[in-house]
């Protein structure tokens, strides 16, 4: 039958673990020598930027901006700088509850597997690795190896998947 289904795709960040922890984690990693730079305390700069993250969602492109500017501070060198440290930032991760053990019985079941995730890719392959997510998917799609408006939520990623996959997007 066409419209069996042979696939099941998920998401990274906030599907299969929760994202808020590796922001959290950097926030952490940087407040002290940050508060130092600025002139202000570790403990202050870690509140700004938990507050702003939670105010615009991780997603947003300028939260570092934001916080530095509730900080008084408008310097877009800096920005650079954080943004890049957070694109490097290594800490350990784990996934959900649960969040193995179900694609495990997808996989016990028959189904084939895909991952669709955006952001920088070397950061989402960091991501899968540490999670120990790899083995458990036929297929990853890194957007952020494509154009902008290849990206989700342009379809482009998940035809991408159900081609490598050899099935149709509606299975």
């Amino acid at each position: 039958m066409s419209g069996t289904l042979l696939a099941v795709g998920f998401d990274l960040d906030y599907t299969l673990w929760d994202h808020g922890d590796f922001a959290e984690s950097f926030f952490g990693s940087i407040a002290w020598e940050l508060g130092g730079r600025l002139g202000c305390s570790g403990r202050r700069v870690e509140r700004v930027l938990s507050d702003t993250l939670a105010r615009l969602t991780l997603g947003h492109p300028r939260v570092f901006d934001e916080a530095l500017r509730r900080m008084g501070i408008d310097d877009p060198g800096l920005v650079a700088e954080l943004v890049d440290r957070y694109h490097r930032h290594r800490p350990p991760l784990r996934p959900y509850p649960g969040a193995l053990d179900a694609l495990r019985r997808l996989r016990d079941r028959g189904y084939r597997t895909f991952l669709v995730t955006d952001g920088m890719s070397d950061t989402q392959r960091y991501k899968v690795e540490a999670l120990g997510l790899r083995p458990w998917f036929d297929e990853l799609i890194f957007t952020g190896d494509f154009p902008r408006i290849l990206q989700k939520p342009s379809p482009f990623p998940f035809l991408l998947a159900c081609r490598r996959l050899g099935v149709r997007p509606r299975q």
